[in-house]
């Protein structure tokens, strides 16, 4: 089932893992953020290299002074927390699906054998009553004989 969306070339290269960023463009990168930037605000932004901290943990997210921003803070978390959850559902979804198609197979196997069953039963019954038709009905004395052999 899965096979469909496998490639049709088995040899796949991975590109090499690429170096990580250097202190400068680390610098470089916070200094030409956006001041809105949630992830790189800091209390105070000098362009002088006296300041010696980009993220001082205790000044980034001043809350006390900005209701708002705690608010958007607790969305943003519960935001990822959701992708989260999804993250893990996604991932655990073809073998909760793998799972629930083998359910569904052998309840089908099981519908069909129920309606086989019933289709036999019907047969049966019908033709029961057919030959029950055709019959002659008996008269009181035979069926009086027949009540005195089986005592």
């Amino acid at each position: 089932m899965l096979g469909f969306f496998k490639s049709k070339s088995k040899s796949i290269t991975i590109p090499d893992r690429p170096c990580p960023p250097t202190f400068e463009q680390i610098k470089e990168d916070v200094e030409v953020t956006d001041e809105n930037d949630i992830i790189f605000r800091t209390r105070s932004r000098s362009d002088s290299d006296s300041s010696g901290e980009y993220f001082d943990a205790l000044s980034e997210l001043d809350t006390s002074e900005d209701e708002d921003m705690e608010a958007e803070q607790d969305h943003v978390y519960d935001q990822a927390v959701e992708l989260l959850q999804m993250h893990h559902r996604l991932v655990s979804a073809p073998h909760t699906l793998e799972t629930e198609l083998e359910r569904l197979k052998t309840v089908g196997q099981e519908v069909s054998e129920a309606v086989d069953d019933l289709r036999q039963i019907s047969r049966h019954v019908s033709h029961h009553s057919e030959s029950k038709e055709k019959s002659p009905p008996t008269t009181g004395t035979s069926q009086q004989k027949r009540t005195k052999v089986k005592h």
